[in-house]
């Protein structure tokens, strides 16, 4: 209205159901898998990971395994922009009071993988890339890390 454009939030941050029950969520998320709907785990994960965290609930798991379904059809600016998006917010949530655990390790090293992947893909400097990637990783103190997470990157 008056010349103002609305944005609308993309599609993964949009919750699919309209409840804050999570276990209605969490079901949600379990009948899409069923049904091969990549958009909708990654709704899905999003609003777990809003509500309880990444750890809680396989709200990583409905993530990433929803892109796995979802990006073999999407197109590669909607790709780059959800594993932007995951991988800033996963690295964000990392502060001075707040340890890394597995499944943020994880999350973080799967969404910066695909966009170096997408990065080779489209033709662009993979290596400014990966030079990103890692300066954002060494912005997080290494005494946040988890023997878990450490475990997690080691095995990358």
């Amino acid at each position: 209205m008056f010349g103002r454009r609305t944005r609308t939030a993309p599609f993964w941050r949009r919750s699919p159901v309209r409840t804050r029950d999570l276990d209605e969520l969490y079901r949600y998320g379990i009948s899409c898998i069923h049904h091969h709907d990549g958009a909708g785990m990654m709704q899905v994960g999003w609003a777990l990971w809003d509500a309880v965290g990444l750890s809680q609930r396989h709200a990583v798991s409905f993530l990433l395994d929803g892109f796995g379904e979802w990006g073999e059809v999407a197109d590669v600016t909607e790709r780059r922009a959800f594993l932007e998006e995951v991988f800033e917010r996963a690295t964000a949530e990392v502060g001075p009071d707040t340890a890394m655990d597995g499944d943020l390790a994880v999350t973080i090293c799967w969404s910066g993988m695909r966009l170096v992947d997408l990065a080779r893909l489209t033709g662009d400097d993979d290596q400014a890339c990966v030079t990103q990637l890692l300066g954002a990783l060494e912005d997080i103190p290494r005494t946040l890390w988890t023997p878990e997470a450490l475990a997690v990157l080691r095995r990358r």
